[in-house]
């Protein structure tokens, strides 16, 4: 949910700024097979009923290794521009989970009053006690007037991460299409000062 608005606005922004959308086609990325191999791991810990607050250890573990496939994903990528920053974002939430013994310290929703310094206490409280509890869920965002939603700093890593992507291979694919090359003119239509030039 986090993230959203900025993929959003990485695509409004550049599409204001002269970008293309077709451009995001043109995103080349190898190795994809560790990103579905992370995703059947999620699937499997939610069929099986495992939850990332689980105290079992198999749960923990699958957890901990499909952040690593991602992780290994992103930096496997290299050749995408700043999608070391996404990866950095992603490492910090891997740090926390496995500090923490494979949950991410601090709730994703939070239940508090309409205030959002309500909401970011109860925040700080979820994360005492916890190793790397700055690493943890310690921000929040109101969604409604008595529910908020907690993300980290890798979480607001992640997202600039995929804003400056968006936006950045939308303007570049403009700037392709600004260098041109010059018409070819047959020379009974071209002007007298063209003509004395290519002589």
């Amino acid at each position: 949910m986090f993230l959203v608005p900025f993929l959003a606005l990485g695509i409004a922004i550049g599409y204001i700024q002269g970008g293309r959308m077709s451009a995001l086609s043109q995103i080349s990325l190898r190795y994809g097979s560790l990103v579905m191999m992370a995703l059947a791991i999620q699937l499997t810990l939610f069929v099986c009923g495992f939850t990332p607050y689980s105290s079992l250890p198999e749960g923990m573990v699958a957890n901990i290794v499909s952040y690593m496939l991602v992780i290994a994903f992103l930096l496997l990528n290299r050749q995408v521009k700043l999608i070391e920053v996404v990866a950095a974002g992603l490492t910090l939430n891997f740090l926390a989970i496995v500090s923490n013994g494979g949950y991410m310290p601090g709730p994703t929703v939070v239940f508090a009053s309409s205030t959002l310094e309500s909401a970011a206490s109860s925040a700080q409280v979820a994360n005492a006690g916890s190793s790397l509890w700055f690493l943890g869920d310690t921000f929040t965002l109101p969604l409604f007037s008595s529910l908020s939603y907690a993300f980290s700093i890798g979480d607001i890593l992640i997202a600039l991460g995929m804003f400056a992507i968006i936006r950045g291979t939308m303007l570049e694919h403009r700037a392709e299409l600004t260098v041109a090359k010059e018409r070819y003119q047959p020379k009974h239509l071209a002007r007298p000062t063209q003509l004395k030039e290519s002589a």
